[in-house]
């Protein structure tokens, strides 16, 4: 009997990789259009299967990337399963199983043999997936976002809810991480910073997350540039950039360069913890931008008044409402009447619409294990309310909407 909701969906396939454009966001929609194939068509048995061997996979490359098999050859370049067992120090015979499992999952594709191949065995070349593991950032991407959170979150976690209560869930000294890792009384920041193997690989994978998750700029986003005239009208005299928890400084200088490079004349502020700012030979410094230590639980007033605009980007998810409130309204204290906040979040979908994208979901999920969560439009609304901001717009990344910049002012009514 024809499965007339797989052949509806297919169909819809077929017209979006004809209308393909080669950009990110038509790729992820013809991705999770091919998935909403394969939950039409699976029934209980291969919907086991398929969790079944994605688990399995993930533990097999998870050994994979600590064995360091995604970098035995270079990219451009083939190898055969002797040459990758040499890099690795493990025998051939233990590698070749290996490596036909990752074959089927598109990790590695098998290449032809090279003339100089005496035996003719097979060679294998880089694919997309095995290219996203090879290298130091492949590798702290993997480890941080997967076997940080298998190695520490996850342990014994079905233990942590028959022991807490919902609101010491929301108390971040009090959750799962902090509990799995044997430091509750400590925030996710401090207990990461007990754990010497994860710690320095969490803060450069961070690093680079920041490169490809919720865009500082881009089509849809707030749109810097017209701030010039406001900045230019007063000399400069106000900072235009307040980069609250800016870490590493990314969003800071990708503003003030979509600022006429130079901010319009005006001051930018990066603030941060010390170990974040001043670490031992990991030390920010940014040509035009002025680090400031901060720490926004500490009980101290935001030292930098009436500035342009008051920036957070994916720092308020990290926390519930009233550790957010402290933080913004010592925010709100220091405004003037014409500046601005700026959350870069996530806004998530509310009701009974999705989306389309589990990503956002799944990051809820962890943000949970820290003590945080991501928030819709009206919980971003009711927030920033709550401290006498309003929201005037939201501004939203046109190839990721989920993605977007909450622009707020002090409320006037």
């Amino acid at each position: 009997m024809a499965n007339s909701v797989a052949i509806a969906k297919a169909e819809e396939l077929l017209e979006k990789l004809r209308a393909d454009d080669g950009s990110p966001a038509t790729r992820a929609i013809v991705l999770r259009q091919l998935e909403k194939i394969r939950i039409s068509v699976q029934q209980p048995p291969e919907a086991m299967g398929y969790y079944t061997n994605k688990g399995l996979m993930m533990v097999l490359i998870n050994l994979c990337v600590q064995l360091g098999v995604f970098d035995a050859f270079p990219p451009g370049e083939t190898a055969s399963a002797a040459e990758i067992a040499a890099k690795v120090d493990v025998d051939v015979s233990i590698i070749s199983r290996f490596l036909r499992a990752l074959l089927l999952e598109g990790l590695f594709t098998p290449a032809p043999s090279s003339a100089e191949t005496a035996d003719q065995s097979t060679r294998y070349a880089h694919t997309a997936a095995s290219l996203a593991l090879h290298g130091p950032d492949g590798n702290d991407l993997w480890r941080a976002s997967i076997a940080l959170p298998i190695d520490r979150y996850w342990k014994n976690g079905s233990d942590y809810f028959r022991t807490h209560t919902l609101a010491e869930t929301q108390d971040p000294l009090r959750s799962a991480f902090a509990w799995s890792t044997g430091h509750e009384g400590l925030g996710f920041f401090a207990a990461l910073e007990q754990d010497r193997v994860y710690a320095p690989i969490w803060k450069r994978a961070m690093a680079l997350l920041a490169k490809y998750q919720l865009a500082v700029v881009g089509e849809g986003m707030f749109p810097w540039h017209t701030l010039r005239e406001e900045v230019e009208a007063e000399g400069g005299k106000r900072p235009l950039l307040v980069d609250v928890g800016g870490g590493k400084g990314g969003a800071s200088v990708a503003i003030r360069e979509a600022c006429g490079g130079d901010g319009f004349g005006a001051e930018v502020v990066l603030e941060d913890l010390p170990i974040v700012l001043e670490a031992e030979g990991e030390e920010v410094r940014i040509e035009g931008v002025r680090n400031l230590i901060y720490d926004f639980f500490a009980g101290g007033e935001q030292p930098v008044k009436n500035a342009h605009v008051y920036y957070f980007r994916k720092v308020l998810h990290d926390y519930y409402d009233d550790k957010c409130q402290t933080i913004l309204r010592q925010v709100v204290k220091a405004m003037a009447p014409t500046s601005r906040v700026i959350l870069c979040e996530y806004v998530m979908p509310e009701g009974k619409d999705l989306g389309g994208d589990v990503f956002p979901y799944l990051l809820d999920f962890l943000l949970f294990m820290v003590g945080g969560l991501e928030r819709t439009e009206t919980q971003w609304r009711q927030l920033l309310g709550s401290v006498g901001l309003e929201v005037v717009n939201i501004w939203r990344l046109k190839d990721s909407p989920l993605q977007a910049d909450i622009e707020a002012r002090l409320r006037t009514a």
